[in-house]
């Protein structure tokens, strides 16, 4: 459960419900008839830390502290021999083709989905992370807990690290802008904004952005026209680049995570309760960028330097 909230009955007739919060000139990110679809229930579950590898057509998850993959064609399957080793999986992020960077109570690895396998990572972690976040050319974001404070690091490909920065309050969510020039983080029932040099690794100082309170704010996502999503009890809220709500996905529970995927990035998966929704969009989501897929948008698009691509 989130932290604060109290638990609502889930039956199989609920479903999620789109609820237009504010005036948009435009046509909204999703409509209230969108198509809505419950791609997964696992019965007596509670699937969160959805990651889709657009280069396998798949979705990742966590469940019970073990990773699994689903495909709209072959349903759920564990992911890696993780679950062999009896530790439990706390985040995981997209890092390359068919691969993710994976928190367990181990240390971090780098899950092959094609292999099955599971290898350490160069990455030297003092403290488990909690949160993870891909960039370009194999660099990752991780939050991790010091019990002082919450420590949000920049970790590059050779395993080099550095502090970004450090928050008193617990870091629930983090996502990074289509350009990789913003990095927003989740902190109790405020989401926070920093501008980013993805060059020399470098934040500014965080400053509110938008506030979910008195609900607390967890996992995010964001799209090519920097609207961000942000899970809380209620369900999943949107703002636009301005930090201005404007549309809410009513969940039957807690939205736990949320992130865009399909063959064009228009479907936004919701984790709720023992479910994973699907909804259509009028949008496409910011996605974790690699070699593989960056070589198929230039022989479908010309050639171009994408660092996320979001079709």
């Amino acid at each position: 459960m989130e932290r604060g909230s109290t638990a609502r009955p889930v039956t199989a007739s609920m479903k999620v419900q789109v609820e237009i919060m504010g005036f948009s000139p435009v046509l909204p990110c999703i409509e209230p008839g969108a198509k809505i679809e419950r791609a997964v229930q696992i019965e007596r579950g509670a699937p969160s830390h959805l990651a889709w590898l657009p280069d396998r057509s798949l979705l990742a998850l966590i469940n019970g502290g073990r990773q699994y993959s689903w495909t709209a064609n072959q349903g759920i399957s564990g992911l890696s021999s993780l679950s062999s080793t009896g530790a439990d999986v706390t985040c995981h992020a997209v890092v390359g083709a068919g691969e993710l960077a994976t928190s367990t109570t181990a240390g971090l690895t780098c899950v092959s989905v094609d292999e099955g396998t599971a290898s350490p990572l160069q990455y030297q972690v003092g403290l488990q992370p909690q949160v993870i976040v891909s960039l370009s050319g194999r660099r990752v974001i991780t939050a991790a807990n010091s019990d002082v404070h919450w420590t949000v690091m920049l970790w590059g490909e050779d395993g080099s690290s550095h502090d970004l920065i450090r928050f008193e309050q617990p870091v629930y969510g983090m996502c990074i802008s289509e350009d990789e020039s913003h990095l927003f983080i989740a902190a109790r029932d405020t989401v926070w904004r920093a501008t980013f040099d993805t060059v020399i690794g470098v934040c500014g100082t965080p400053q509110p952005f938008c506030s979910t309170a008195p609900l607390a704010s967890s996992s995010l996502a964001i799209d090519t026209l920097s609207n961000l999503y942000v899970c809380t009890s209620e369900g999943v809220h949107v703002c636009d680049d301005q930090g201005d709500f404007f549309l809410r996905l009513r969940t039957p529970a807690e939205a736990t995570s949320c992130c865009f995927g399909g063959s064009s990035l228009s479907t936004l998966f919701i984790s709720a309760a023992d479910s994973i929704w699907a909804i259509k969009a009028n949008v496409q989501g910011v996605a974790a960028a690699s070699e593989e897929l960056q070589q198929r948008i230039d022989k479908q698009v010309g050639a171009g330097d994408f660092r996320h691509v979001g079709w």
